[in-house]
């Protein structure tokens, strides 16, 4: 099982905008799927969200998070076996209400 560690913090936006972002996260998943194993056994995604502030909050509008869970889930072929989010902040946790509207029941009962 291929396992992914992602540290929000570390992306600067006024570096990195959003849209170059967003492909660099789809370039990361499509070299990982080129893996036999890890198109086997799948993916474990750890997302720890210590020290993000409002500069990364103010890009998660309902719009870009549709779309990175949308092309995570439905547009890689990736076998997804866990997702865990830690670390995760107040503002976060109200993103959440948002997100919940978008995953499918399999996906949230993992």
């Amino acid at each position: 099982m291929a396992e992914r560690f992602y540290l929000q913090s570390k992306w600067e936006p006024a570096e990195l905008s959003v849209d170059d972002f967003k492909r660099l996260t789809l370039s990361v998943y499509l070299q990982v799927l080129r893996d036999p194993m890890t198109q086997i056994n799948g993916f474990q995604v750890i997302h720890d969200f210590s020290g993000t502030s409002a500069k990364h909050l103010r890009y998660c509008t309902p719009q870009n998070l549709y779309f990175l869970y949308h092309g995570a889930i439905h547009c890689v072929p990736g076998r997804y076996k866990k997702i865990h989010m830690v670390n995760e902040s107040v503002a976060l946790r109200a993103l959440w209400t948002i997100i919940k509207n978008f995953i499918s029941e399999k996906m949230s009962k993992r």
